[in-house]
């Protein structure tokens, strides 16, 4: 925008970030960056520890180790749930959100939670319905 009288710009456009604001998010990125590379260098780490050096020897270590317990996909999709129903919380300054999608992700993630609370999901309730 130009003032009427000599044409020159007043400021930032509207919806413009600030200075401030841009190296914030800048530090904010950085700091995502090395803890991504922080945590793939543990991975690394514990792989090399263990020995993988090849996809087929982490294929068989991964085979040896076993599936997943119901117990631990559960608590996987919780946590997943819970994160989605967080990023779609409506609240003043959140773009995303959206109240449908909060209580959805919610229900959810409650229901994950109960779930592996009572027992570690359908399992456990089998089990509780079989005891006398």
């Amino acid at each position: 925008m130009a003032t009427p009288r000599t044409g020159r710009p007043r400021g930032r456009p509207p919806k413009a970030k600030n200075k401030s604001t841009i190296e914030r998010e800048k530090k904010i990125r950085l700091e995502i960056q090395a803890q991504m590379e922080r945590e793939k260098a543990e991975l690394a780490g514990k792989i090399s520890a263990q020995g993988v050096t090849t996809i087929d020897d982490a294929r068989a270590l991964a085979a040896a180790q076993g599936p997943k317990l119901l117990k631990d996909i559960g608590a996987e999709f919780t946590r997943i749930f819970a994160g989605m129903a967080e990023y779609h919380r409506p609240r003043k300054g959140n773009k995303h959100g959206n109240a449908t999608k909060f209580m959805e992700y919610a229900r959810l993630a409650m229901q994950g939670a109960k779930e592996c609370r009572s027992g570690h999901g359908i399992a456990g309730r089998a089990r509780q319905r079989k005891s006398p």
